[in-house]
């Protein structure tokens, strides 16, 4: 067994983001907000697929697969990854917020800003 105080987790992490030897989770967060602290946010985590939505102003949870709860009576659209991505490729972001340590890329655009972990 690795020693938990000795391990990269980004070389460790299962398909949930989560690392195998110490348990932390790892996600790498995209969001629609506009940052007025108004409105649904819909959030993805652009690695693992994940997403979730909320209200801004409140905290209010619609649904969340990051916590397991899937609910069935949220109200409005259900976005995804992939158009949350999008979203971000139109308005703009910073490759360096996107990282995936693992490829040396960044989860937006492609671009590679790294060398892959070997």
């Amino acid at each position: 067994m690795e020693n938990n105080n000795k391990h990269n987790c980004y070389q460790h992490l299962d398909s949930k983001c989560r690392c195998m030897v110490c348990g932390k989770t790892y996600h790498v967060i995209a969001t629609d907000s506009n940052y007025s602290g108004l409105g649904r946010v819909n959030a993805a985590c652009l690695r693992c697929g994940a997403t979730e939505a909320f209200e801004d102003s409140t905290g209010a949870t619609y649904y969340s697969d990051f916590d397991g709860k899937d609910y069935s009576d949220y109200y409005g659209y259900r976005m995804t990854k992939e158009e949350i991505a999008e979203g971000l490729r139109l308005a703009g972001h910073q490759c360096e917020r996107y990282l995936d340590v693992i490829s040396g890329k960044c989860l937006v655009c492609g671009k590679k800003l790294k060398e892959p972990l070997k």
